[in-house]
């Protein structure tokens, strides 16, 4: 249900800002079968990749929001990783997962939703990076990352 509270959805049946629950949403969807087609369509890629990736991996486990989302004017969909909770994160595991978008060379979005949940940032992750890091580079690239969104003004964005 992290989705649920951390995006932002602007469809005509539903229009909720990020950080904000859904009305809908009381210990799940109360609308699952008629919900609108903006959250029928949206995919979690821990649930697209779920023979990859275990129970571990839920968004509430594992503090972090993994989805493809849609480039603004552009039929692309690019990885972004939203950390919900960095407490909870496994940051080798996290960077394998990272790592074969990096070296194919997509781009790779990773973002931080803050404490109040309400303000989404989110930079590039292949910035800085080489293609061939491992998986210590990695890992040291997203807390770096981590840390410097954190350090950032309220309401700024990459």
């Amino acid at each position: 249900m992290a989705c649920c509270q951390v995006l932002d959805i602007e469809d005509p049946e539903l229009v909720k800002p990020a950080g904000i629950l859904c009305r809908h949403c009381s210990n799940g969807c109360s609308i699952y079968p008629t919900r609108p087609n903006a959250c029928r369509d949206w995919l979690c890629m821990w649930r697209e990749l779920s023979g990859l990736l275990d129970e571990s991996w839920r968004p509430d486990r594992s503090g972090v929001l993994m989805q493809m989302a849609e480039v603004a004017g552009s039929d692309v969909r690019i990885p972004c990783f939203e950390i919900l909770d960095d407490a909870k994160v496994d940051w080798i595991g996290l960077a394998a997962l990272v790592a074969p978008y990096l070296r194919a060379g997509d781009d790779v979005r990773f973002g931080l939703v803050t404490d109040n949940g309400k303000q989404r940032r989110n930079l590039p992750l292949s910035r800085g990076l080489p293609a061939d890091a491992d998986l210590r580079e990695i890992k040291s690239g997203l807390l770096g990352a981590l840390q410097a969104m954190k350090a950032w003004p309220s309401g700024a964005r990459a």
